[in-house]
């Protein structure tokens, strides 16, 4: 899995800069400058790699989630101080990993490997995946008070989904997309259980999901499955999912993350091609879907 996060870097000018958080091959953090408007993106975008600090490394395969809150970046990953553990009895860690703050937040138990994030303006919240009875849901951790929640509602969460989430401004609500038998939204602190994504049926399963808000809008990614492959769009307004539309033919690495950002109009996918070396150029792929 190549765990990956996009994040709009609000130092750069008019949000002009997207930063690109990775797990290298030596489980460090890696770092991508790209361009966050119809600009080009620089020839090369690498930068040199942190340490994730505390003895710890990315796990990996695994997620990664990224928040900006409060004028802070914030980097989250599932970490471990031993890469080779691999026993049913071992537990890995929900780490900040943000260059500003390092710092080791929660246990997880081995098998999950679900986060997601998202955040409104004053407080932030991380989803993890957590075992629960016979199966999983998410956990939500509140970053301000610390607090922890079990999302029962979530139950029937997918081994190894992807997840992605968002804060609704106009019900004042979090959101969570992920996988069961098919791509569900679960609304969190709502009395409803998970409702299917019906325009997403044909995804394939085990899809990468990335998920943007803006304006009353929500703005959903998903790979396609089948012949029609590619990566595909469905867009939510006023409370219903419109129908899907590809975007992109290209098929995303089986273990790669898709993630999205919205900056100058554009949303700015990043994912990793199937069939690419992490050595080659394009390894990642930077692909600016603009759309109002």
């Amino acid at each position: 899995m190549a765990p990956i996060t996009a994040i709009i870097d609000k130092t750069s000018a008019n949000d002009s800069v997207v930063k690109l958080f990775y797990a290298t091959g030596k489980a460090q953090l890696g770092l991508a400058l790209w361009s966050g408007t119809k600009e080009a993106d620089p020839e090369d975008p690498i930068q040199s790699p942190n340490e994730v600090g505390n003895g710890q490394y990315i796990l990996n395969p695994s997620q990664m989630a990224s928040i900006n809150s409060q004028g802070v970046e914030r980097v989250f990953a599932l970490t471990t101080d031993n890469p080779f553990k691999v026993t049913p009895n071992d537990w890995y860690n929900l780490s900040e990993i943000s260059e500003s703050n390092q710092k080791q937040l929660l246990e997880v138990s081995i098998g999950n490997t679900t986060l997601a994030a998202c955040r409104n303006g004053d407080t932030a919240w991380v989803y993890y995946s957590k075992t629960f009875g016979s199966g999983r849901c998410f956990g939500e951790l509140n970053l301000q008070t610390s607090q922890r929640t079990d999302l029962v509602g979530t139950f029937g969460l997918w081994i190894n989904s992807f997840a992605a989430a968002y804060y609704d401004p106009a019900i004042d609500r979090r959101c969570l997309i992920y996988e069961t038998s098919s791509l569900v939204e679960f609304v969190v602190g709502s009395d409803q259980p998970a409702a299917a994504i019906q325009p997403a049926s044909d995804m394939q399963r085990n899809t990468p999901v990335g998920v943007v808000f803006e304006n009353g809008k929500v703005f959903l990614y998903y790979c396609g499955r089948g012949a029609a492959g590619g990566i595909w769009r469905t867009v939510k307004t006023n409370g219903s999912w419109g129908n899907s539309t590809r975007v992109d033919s290209r098929s995303i690495s089986q273990d790669s993350q898709l993630t999205v950002v919205r900056a100058n109009g554009i949303n700015h996918l990043f994912f990793v091609a199937r069939d690419q070396n992490e050595d080659e150029d394009e390894y990642f792929v930077h692909y600016p879907d603009e759309i109002d």
